[in-house]
């Protein structure tokens, strides 16, 4: 978790959001975006919002598969994570994140979304392009589920908006409370079967 998630089209005004430079921002949008594809992250620069493209996942050569997400928790500990805390956080903006859960023989798909067709954003961490990540990477952070989403799954990802948003992006949030305020609907019930991660 978070494994697959969406970024439906939206417009962005970086003041109306977190209260600063007040530009309009392109993302990149898609329906479903797994592990390995191109996600647009925001960035600050002392007040001044941008938006990148950084490759979702970033290779170890501990694992056969790239690393997605990091545990909020551990984030200080883990020598993967720690040069990026307080120095590389982004928000990645998303409109919705797809658990599945096994239900008799079959998996089935859920969407999480925000109230009223809304968006949140994501903290993650990020690494610049070099000769080992050509496109750069970003990950993101996840938290222990709360609430209603402890039913399909133990993890969430770290959602947070306004001023929550704003000190994680500038490296000021210390240990941030989860946040959810959303619906969860199946999928296609029809269509049961957990797609492949990557």
């Amino acid at each position: 978790m978070c494994g697959h998630f969406a970024l439906d089209p939206i417009a962005y005004d970086s003041h109306e959001q977190l209260g600063m430079d007040g530009e309009t921002l392109a993302l990149r949008t898609a329906s479903r975006i797994r592990p390995t594809e191109s996600i647009s992250i925001l960035t600050a620069d002392h007040n001044r919002l941008s938006v990148a493209t950084r490759r979702w996942g970033i290779n170890t050569p501990q694992s056969s598969r790239p690393v997605i997400n990091a545990r909020l928790e551990s984030l200080a500990e883990r020598p993967l994570f720690r040069p990026a805390l307080g120095h590389r956080q982004c928000l990645i903006p998303a409109t919705a994140w797809y658990e599945w859960r096994k239900e008799g023989r079959d998996k089935v798909g859920y969407r999480f979304a925000p109230e009223q067709s809304g968006f949140w954003h994501f903290a993650g961490l990020w690494w610049p392009p070099s000769d080992s990540l050509p496109e750069g990477a970003a990950v993101i952070v996840t938290a222990e589920a709360t609430g209603a989403i402890t039913e399909y799954h133990h993890r969430m990802p770290l959602c947070l908006s306004g001023q929550n948003a704003r000190a994680w992006l500038e490296g000021k949030a210390g240990h941030p409370e989860p946040m959810w305020a959303g619906h969860i609907c199946p999928m296609d019930r029809h269509r049961p079967v957990q797609p492949r991660l990557f």
